[in-house]
């Protein structure tokens, strides 16, 4: 399957969460190690990358999805490690952290 194909049938048959990324530190995401963006838009794969729009995540550890951006209201579902997810957007509140809305 082609990446436009495939990011199509992810939108039409997917659910939509919230994932908390890590922390902003100068230009790049601080070391955290909860995912690694294994496919991107138009830019090569970097681990301290800031994800982008279309960026397909792979969770390294098992994570809560959340039902908003501000991370108040977890879904009761995880994200699982090795499960992977599309970023449909990035947030970077006031606190320096990364929230992803996500396509899983």
């Amino acid at each position: 399957m082609h990446r436009a194909e495939a990011r199509s049938t992810i939108l039409k048959n997917s659910n939509e969460g919230y994932l908390y990324y890590g922390r902003v530190n100068g230009t790049k995401v601080a070391s955290s190690g909860v995912f690694d963006v294994i496919c991107c838009g138009d830019t090569d794969v970097a681990a301290d990358r800031i994800p982008k729009t279309g960026d397909i995540l792979m969770s390294t550890d098992t994570r809560f999805r959340y039902k908003d951006v501000n991370t108040n209201y977890k879904t009761g579902k995880q994200m699982r490690k090795g499960n992977r997810a599309m970023v449909t957007d990035v947030h970077r509140p006031s606190d320096n952290s990364i929230v992803v809305k996500v396509r899983y």
